[in-house]
């Protein structure tokens, strides 16, 4: 909503103020409105964003869903310790809600406290990750998450190259040197096996108190390494995927009247507008809404 309104079921602005009307097209008859999700106000206002599909068990018969987007009050910048944002007053979130904070990230409402007359405060179970800001007026809705299941794992290649060459003759070779800065690291207790032209080197231990060279303890070999001979070994760390959500609904319609939030409540659907003007809309629409409404609708 424009700075300044708050959400009033008893004060909705007239349809001319929302929209140019001599433009709009309002469809026959109506669609059964879903109120599941819309605990929270007495009334869906004009120009709600519905997604309307067909019942799945009645002929004929359409359900329309409200897209339940919401507009930032104030300006926010995460500092990975912040868990809560102002939205304006009247949305239709709940607590335990999914809402999205960019493409990658989301957090779950765990309260909203609307006793201020300007806005609502949403807290969220954990702390908004560093980087999710939001601007006044910026939209964020509801998702539908998935879960991460198992892991991925991350595979890192390393090499050392030989720093001095190692001839060998009747004496099995058991050191080598090797170039400062690789990514051996002293296996303790154990070994680390690595490639050398195909060959198995395990190492055992690795002395780095040289300034020009770390030397590693290696099982005796029976064949010379030449300087600049390259080690390679791999390393594997495992991810645990990552939970993915996508949008949870789009509209492809608006509400066109107030309608009660009540069960067995129908709702008028607007089929075209023009000229709507979008920072006076009660509940916003986003890009993806505005795309898929196409051009029966122009918002201003």
């Amino acid at each position: 909503m424009a700075a300044g309104r708050t959400y009033d079921a008893s004060t909705f602005a007239a349809a001319e103020e929302l929209y140019n009307v001599k433009s709009g097209y309002r469809m026959a008859g109506g669609a059964n409105l879903s109120v599941t999700d819309l605990s929270a106000q007495e009334k869906i206002p004009p120009l709600t964003p519905l997604y309307v599909v067909a019942d799945e068990r009645y002929a004929g018969v359409k359900n329309a869903y409200v897209v339940r987007n919401a507009r930032v009050q104030a300006n926010f910048e995460a500092t990975g310790e912040l868990k809560k944002i102002r939205i304006e007053k009247g949305s239709f979130w709940n607590v335990d809600d999914n809402i999205a904070f960019d493409d990658s990230n989301y957090g779950t409402i765990k309260a909203i406290v609307t006793t201020n007359a300007d806005y609502d405060e949403v807290e969220f179970d954990n702390a908004i990750p560093t980087g999710c800001n939001f601007t006044k007026g910026d939209v964020l809705s509801p998702v539908k998450v998935t879960k991460g299941t198992g892991s991925t794992p991350e595979i890192t290649v390393h090499e050392a190259v030989v720093y001095e060459a190692a001839d060998y003759d009747s004496t099995d070779i058991t050191s080598l040197k090797i170039v400062k800065g690789s990514d051996i690291e002293d296996p303790g207790e154990g070994t680390l096996t690595v490639k050398l032209a195909g060959n198995d080197i395990v190492i055992s231990g690795i002395n780095t108190e040289s300034n020009d060279y770390d030397t590693i303890t290696i099982t005796g070999i029976k064949y010379s390494v030449p300087l600049g001979a390259v080690l390679s070994w791999e390393t594997s760390v495992e991810t645990p995927n990552p939970d993915t959500f996508v949008a949870e609904r789009t509209a492809n319609y608006l509400a066109y009247a107030p309608v009660k939030v009540e069960a067995g409540a129908s709702v008028t659907l607007l089929g075209r507008a023009f000229e709507i003007v979008e920072d006076k809309l009660y509940i916003p629409v986003t890009d993806a809404d505005k795309a898929s409404l196409g051009d029966r609708f122009m918002f201003i």
